[in-house]
């Protein structure tokens, strides 16, 4: 009982803080308090996957990727991304969450192939869902991987549709990023 309570706990404070940790571009109080919780989120992560709460463990996972990516974790991130996604293949937003982020961080990492695998189950679902912004988060991860091979035909059209779909949504991080990316493709393609 104790350690179920210590894990609703952690996965109640990475929801909380993951919010800030999107929105912001520069160092939190939250990412500071994240770090000091590491250890724990570890273990939460590590009893919710063992006690067989599949569920619970992609929710934490997908709330503290943020976290991961803000701070450079990419290794462990995917690592406890992927380890939440093999224990719970619903077809849910939380999977489809999950995924994102974890095709995220494969491609920053510079995993294209399993990148565009995550991403394009990512999509499916996100589309399913009715999902545009998260949506235009996966066509430009599709479009960086695209990009990352060089193949700049493949990601004019996803950067496009990225960048219109931000732009529809008025999110203006979104649209710098995706039209950022636009022109890192015109310029790989002459």
């Amino acid at each position: 009982e104790m350690r179920d309570r210590h894990a609703q706990h952690y996965l109640a404070l990475a929801e909380e803080a993951e919010p800030a940790l999107l929105a912001s571009q520069r160092p939190t109080p939250w990412l500071d308090r994240l770090e000091s919780e590491h250890d724990n989120l570890r273990v939460a992560l590590d009893w919710l996957d063992a006690s067989g709460k599949r569920e619970l463990a992609l929710r934490l996972a997908g709330a503290a990727s943020p976290f991961w990516h803000v701070t450079g974790q990419l290794t462990e991130g995917r690592r406890r991304l992927e380890n939440a996604l093999r224990g719970s293949v619903a077809p849910t937003s939380i999977r489809a969450k999950a995924l994102t982020s974890a095709a995220s961080m494969a491609v920053t990492s510079g995993d294209n192939v399993a990148g565009r695998m995550m991403a394009g189950e990512a999509l499916e679902l996100h589309r399913t869902f009715r999902d545009p912004s998260s949506t235009a988060t996966v066509l430009h991860i599709l479009g960086l991987a695209a990009g990352n091979e060089d193949d700049f035909a493949a990601a004019k059209p996803l950067f496009e549709e990225s960048a219109r779909l931000f732009r529809e949504l008025g999110d203006q991080h979104g649209s710098m990023n995706a039209v950022r990316s636009l022109a890192w493709m015109y310029s790989g393609l002459g």
